[in-house]
């Protein structure tokens, strides 16, 4: 995680016991910036590159009302900010182009403790654990560094799914869907 980043293009090095190499990356003003790369023998490839652009970034804390929460997720092009601890009750990401970014680098922190909707599109889910069940049909949904509990439940087109637990029984469907290193799904199938 880099922050804050003045906008622009930036070459970034990464370097490691056994590869290394770099990668170019342009950085907008005003968003978040999410790359995940692959690396061997002395270079670096991008593999995603997801620009989070957002009016608006929102912090909500588990002491918020479920209500509250869900009013926030009902605005679209923000980014929600989730403190850690436990949140109470479903969610639904009514808004299109809402993420949910978990605290910690990768995640962790945050227990959804409910049902989670996705019904607008293009919106993202990072670093949560979701104990309950995970329905979209909405398009261009993302979900990375997660834990699904119960069912997870995607019909929408052009939708991503990287490095989650899907612990529960999962249905993923819809054109242009990229599934890359999930727990419970196809060749990974084990869930931790």
């Amino acid at each position: 995680m880099l922050a804050p980043v003045t906008a622009g293009t930036r070459t970034i090095t990464v370097s490691g016991a056994t590869t290394s190499g770099t990668f170019t990356v342009t950085v907008p003003a005003r968003t978040l910036h999410e790359v995940a790369l692959a690396t061997v023998s002395g270079r670096a490839e991008v593999m995603v590159d997801v620009d989070y652009k957002a009016d608006q970034a929102v912090n909500v804390d588990p002491t918020m009302s479920n209500a509250d929460v869900n009013n926030i997720l009902k605005v679209g092009d923000r980014v929600v900010f989730f403190s850690s601890g436990h949140y109470q009750g479903d969610l639904d990401f009514a808004g299109s182009r809402v993420t949910l970014f978990g605290e910690g680098v990768l995640g962790g922190k945050v227990f959804l403790d409910g049902n989670v909707t996705i019904s607008g599109s293009d919106s993202r889910i990072r670093g949560t654990h979701i104990s309950g069940n995970l329905t979209s049909a909405a398009s261009k949904i993302g979900v990375t560094f997660s834990r699904v509990d119960g069912r997870t439940t995607t019909t929408g087109s052009d939708s991503m799914l990287l490095a989650n637990s899907l612990c529960g029984a999962a249905t993923i469907s819809g054109s242009g869907v990229i599934i890359l290193g999930n727990a419970g799904v196809a060749p990974t199938t084990a869930c931790p």
